[in-house]
């Protein structure tokens, strides 16, 4: 089920914006912006928008995906993910994952902290497990960061 049990459209305009990012940074300030919002239990694009605003991500690219079958193929393949990963039990949302290991759920979740971390600035943590933020293979392979939300 969606965070708001009536629709997913709050995660499914994230997963747009997600499409519409060229970085993880981005991806983790779109979500601190989100998530610093008190999301009404209804869509309002106001705040999709501002945070699009805000962090330099097309809103109309995001808005022509949230609106079109894009959208809706990105939200299914985004709950498929979830099911395959998390499974159909309950979970705490949100629950993020680096390199495949939980660093934080629910409002623990300091996507500011867990950007630095990704930067290999602090590795102070406020949940979860630090050692996800190390790339085992010392070269330049990619850190990789799952936001899982939902599941129906």
């Amino acid at each position: 089920m969606c965070a708001d049990e009536t629709s997913c459209d709050w995660e499914k305009v994230t997963l747009c914006a997600f499409q519409y990012s060229n970085s993880t940074d981005i991806r983790l300030k779109y979500l601190d912006c989100m998530d610093s919002n008190k999301l009404p239990l209804f869509y309002d694009p106001s705040i999709p928008r501002e945070c699009s605003n805000q962090i330099g991500v097309d809103f109309d690219a995001v808005s022509t995906c949230f609106e079109g079958k894009e959208g809706d193929q990105l939200l299914k393949q985004g709950m498929n993910a979830t099911v395959q990963h998390v499974g159909k039990g309950s979970f705490t949302l949100p629950t993020v994952m680096v390199n495949k290991k939980i660093v934080c759920t629910s409002t623990k979740c300091n996507y500011q902290v867990i950007a630095q971390q990704l930067n290999g600035n602090d590795r102070v943590t406020d949940s979860g497990d630090e050692n996800a933020f190390r790339n085992d293979n010392n070269d330049n392979t990619p850190v990789s960061i799952t936001y899982y939300f939902a599941s129906k």
